[in-house]
């Protein structure tokens, strides 16, 4: 018994001159060999009947083993976090780099479709929106050029011109169909003032279902649908006429003539006459509010919608054509143009000279062209064939 003792003794002396050594002079192995066995000392202690704690040193090496796993899973645990985390990374960029794609696409397409879509421009960029040297030496250049033309060929000339672009620019019959089917219901002014199927006013929504009136859109250089010239009204035609107005938006209507000339019905009244009148037909009513300008289309018409009306239209088409530098080399040209869009702008050589004085006192009035002999011979051969002596 008291050799136990004295073992026992010298093994704690052991144990105690070990813990007197700091951990942190140790290496690394000693270290963790002395931790081990302190506690394997520290368990193997002998209780009063001599037996060791076998159950301490298990639930030690349990313990142990039990933190070694969980630092293990704990490292496990942070490495595929740290790949989730790198996944749903590459994922998000991904998916970002997939988004910005589709938007640069998108883009691109919205940008390939703005550059082929036909669109009408916000504001009309004239000529007159750049430096006056520019501007003036532009159209002065355009407006002497026809002016030489006009003024080679005469009051003569401009006449025979016209009777061969008569027999030219005559529409086939299958371009009017819509006219020949709507003459038995008298929807039609003249027989023989066609109104063309591809520019017509195309009516939605009349009650009798009817989509037939005698109107064309005209087009200018810069604006699409500038002008829809028709004809007068009719007593048949005029809810016809308003349900147009109202449909296309309308804010100006040019009246080209009265509605009685030389003793004959040139137009129906369709609008109120006297302050204060209001007219209706149908369920239109009609009344003047106000006045303002706008750029929406201009209604034009005169009787039958292509001589005084064709006149008008071609001369706002030949100055918006100067004011905006677009060129164009005579009259011939810009007729065949415009009577693709309305058959018979400008119907007789009369008109076709008028408008021809006319662009020429504009462009006297514009200061872009002065006084020449040609010019005023030209001048007095026009007037001798408006107003002849009697």
């Amino acid at each position: 018994m008291g050799n136990a003792l004295r073992r026992s003794r010298r093994k704690r002396k052991k144990m105690k001159t070990a813990r007197m050594i700091p951990l942190a002079q140790m290496p690394v192995k000693k270290a963790q060999h002395a931790a081990q066995k302190s506690k394997r000392d520290i368990s193997s202690e002998v209780d009063d009947n001599g037996s060791r704690r076998e159950d301490d040193r298990s639930s030690s090496e349990t313990d142990t083993h039990r933190s070694s796993r969980s630092v293990e899973a704990s490292s496990k645990s942070s490495t595929l976090t740290s790949q989730r985390s790198k996944f749903e990374l590459d994922e998000s960029s991904r998916s970002e780099d997939s988004s910005k794609g589709a938007l640069d696409e998108k883009l691109l397409r919205a940008s390939v479709r703005s550059k082929h879509r036909k669109r009408s421009p916000s504001r009309i960029q004239f000529a007159t929106d750049r430096p006056s040297n520019v501007v003036n030496a532009q159209m002065k250049q355009a407006v002497e050029q026809w002016v030489e033309r006009t003024l080679q060929k005469g009051v003569r000339g401009l006449l025979d011109e016209f009777a061969q672009l008569r027999s030219e620019s005559s529409p086939s019959a299958d371009a009017y169909q819509h006219f020949t089917d709507n003459q038995p219901f008298g929807r039609n002014r003249y027989k023989d003032i066609f109104c063309l199927d591809e520019s017509r006013i195309v009516l939605r929504g009349h009650p009798k279902g009817n989509d037939y009136i005698h109107a064309n859109y005209v087009s200018t250089p810069l604006m699409p649908n500038r002008f829809i010239c028709t004809q007068a009204p009719k007593e048949e035609t005029i809810y016809d006429f308003w349900l147009m107005v109202v449909q296309e938006r309308i804010e100006v209507i040019v009246m080209l003539g009265d509605f009685i000339e030389k003793g004959k019905q040139k137009c129906a009244v369709y609008f109120p006459r006297k302050q204060n009148e209001v007219f209706t037909t149908n369920d239109v009513i009609i009344r003047c509010d106000s006045v303002r300008a706008a750029n929406r289309p201009i209604c034009v018409h005169c009787s039958a919608g292509v001589g005084r009306t064709g006149s008008v239209v071609t001369i706002a088409y030949i100055l918006e054509c100067l004011l905006s530098n677009v060129q164009f080399k005579d009259l011939v040209q810009v007729l065949k143009q415009l009577r693709k869009q309305r058959a018979g702008i400008v119907q007789t050589e009369m008109q076709y000279l008028y408008v021809h004085r006319i662009l020429l006192m504009c462009f006297m009035d514009m200061k872009l062209i002065g006084t020449s002999d040609r010019l005023n011979k030209f001048i007095r051969e026009y007037n001798r064939l408006v107003s002849p002596v009697q």
